[in-house]
């Protein structure tokens, strides 16, 4: 999470609820010894890009996919501007990327 998207320029009004899941995530993973990937972007003054499901999950997801990558997306710890374009991003990167989609409690219940 970048604070652009949770309360700067390219704010998005859902990004808000899912703060405190990914913190506690993040510090279950931590207690575990999980290891925790963080990417970082850069946007024009222009730009709108927001956190959006279908636009930078998607790409990232893209990245650790060709790099052949198991990868898991949180459906609740992502989102977009809309429901629909939350929902077809998550079906896009499961259907082309081979993404398992799951809830936060189940992936760090699934943690060992």
């Amino acid at each position: 999470m970048l604070n652009d998207f949770v309360d700067g320029k390219l704010r998005c009004e859902r990004v808000g609820q899912l703060v405190p899941k990914i913190k506690s995530f993040i510090e279950n993973a931590r207690q575990k010894n999980v290891p925790l990937f963080y990417c970082n972007d850069e946007h024009l003054l222009q730009d709108t890009l927001g956190v959006h499901t279908h636009i930078c999950i998607k790409h990232t997801a893209f990245d650790a996919f060709v790099r052949g990558f198991n990868i898991i997306v949180a459906k609740d710890g992502v989102t977009a501007f809309t429901e629909q374009d939350h929902l077809s991003g998550l079906e896009y990167m499961k259907r082309n990327y081979g993404v398992s989609i799951k809830k936060i409690s189940d992936i760090t219940n699934s943690i060992s």
